[in-house]
C-alpha cells in the first residue's frame, strides 16, 4: 500500500498560527496586569513592614470613672454596697498613653468637701496591670509604713521608684502580699470607721519587687484638700496591652479605684505580622506565576 504525507486542509495552519498569536497576546495582557498588581502589592507590603514600629495612633488620653466599690474578691460583707466610706470621694481620672503605646501619666481626681479628717489620710501605692489579667505587673511604692493607720506619713512631691512585680490580685481568703487597711475602731484606726481589710499597699517584706531603674514623679499628698494627684512616667517603660487596669486607694480604703480600660494603640507585633503575611502572599503568587512561564 502506498502512503502519502498528510497535508492539513488549506488554511488550517494559518488558523492555528492565528489562534496561537491571539493566545500569546491575551496571556501577555494578563501577565502585564499581574505584574502591575504584584508591584502594588509589594509596595504596600514594604510600607507596612518598614513603618510597623511607627504605625501607632497619636498620643491619647483615656478617661475612667470610679465604678467599683472594692477590688474584685476583696469585699468584706460590710461596706460592699457603699461606694465611699466618709472621705475621700474619688471620682476616677485619666491615663495618658504615648504614640508608642507606653503609659506616660496617671491622674486621679476627687470631689469631696474639705475636712479636717484629711489629716489622717495618706496615699497608698499605685498598681498597674498591663494586660488586665488580674496580676499586677508594676507598682509605685509611695508608702514607707508597714501597717495602715491614722499616723501614716504623707508621700511628698518627688520621684518614686517604679518596681516590676507579678502580684496576683488575690482575694480576702488569701492575701498574696498586701498591706491591708485595717479594722473599724481598732489598732491604728481607734475612733474611725473605714473600709475593713482592703489592700492599700504592697508588703515589701513579702513582695520586694524588682526595681526598673526608672522613677515616676508624684505630685505629693498633703493634709489639705487637693482636687487631683498625678503620676508622670518616663516614656518607654510601661508598655500597655489592648486592655489594662489601674488600682489605687488611700490608707483607710474608704474609696478605691480599680478600673479596666481599653487601649486603642495597635501592638507592633500585630502590625509586623500583618505586613510579613502580605509579603509572603505576594511572594507565593509570584512563584506560581513563574512556574507558568512568566
Amino acid at each position: 500500500m502506498l502512503s502519502f504525507p498528510f497535508s492539513p486542509p488549506h488554511g488550517t495552519a494559518v488558523a492555528d498560527r492565528g489562534c496561537h498569536i491571539g493566545n500569546v497576546v491575551r496571556f501577555q495582557e494578563v501577565l502585564n496586569s499581574m505584574k502591575k498588581l504584584l508591584k502594588t502589592f509589594f509596595l504596600l507590603s514594604t510600607i507596612i513592614v518598614f513603618t510597623a514600629p511607627f504605625a501607632y495612633s497619636a498620643p491619647h488620653t483615656i478617661t475612667f470613672g470610679d465604678t467599683t466599690n472594692y477590688w474584685t474578691g476583696w469585699g468584706n460583707g460590710e461596706d460592699d454596697n457603699t461606694p465611699t466610706v466618709g472621705i475621700p470621694n474619688l471620682t476616677g481620672g485619666s491615663a495618658e498613653v504615648s504614640s508608642g503605646g507606653y503609659l506616660t501619666k496617671v491622674t486621679m481626681t476627687q470631689d469631696s468637701a474639705n475636712s479636717s479628717y484629711y489629716g489622717v489620710l495618706s496615699a497608698g501605692d499605685l498598681f498597674i496591670d498591663t494586660n488586665a489579667n488580674k496580676i499586677w505587673d508594676y507598682f509605685i511604692d509611695l508608702t514607707d509604713w508597714t501597717a495602715a493607720g491614722e499616723t501614716n506619713p504623707n508621700p511628698a512631691a518627688r520621684n518614686y521608684s517604679i518596681l516590676s512585680v507579678a502580684l496576683p490580685l488575690g482575694d480576702k481568703s488569701s492575701n498574696p502580699g498586701y498591706i491591708l487597711s485595717g479594722t473599724d475602731g481598732a489598732n491604728g484606726w481607734a475612733g474611725y470607721n473605714i473600709r475593713d481589710g482592703h489592700p492599700v499597699a504592697v508588703d515589701r517584706s513579702a513582695v520586694p519587687g524588682t526595681p526598673t531603674g526608672q522613677n515616676v514623679q508624684f505630685t505629693g499628698w498633703t493634709d489639705l484638700y487637693d482636687e487631683s494627684w498625678s503620676f508622670t512616667f518616663p516614656d518607654g517603660v510601661i508598655f500597655l496591652g489592648g486592655e489594662f487596669a489601674i488600682g489605687w486607694t488611700v490608707n483607710c480604703a474608704n474609696d478605691v479605684i480599680y478600673e479596666t480600660m481599653g487601649n486603642p494603640v495597635p501592638e507592633p507585633a500585630t502590625m509586623l505580622l500583618f505586613g510579613t503575611g502580605l509579603v509572603g502572599l505576594a511572594g507565593l503568587g509570584k512563584k506560581k506565576l513563574l512556574k507558568k512561564g512568566i
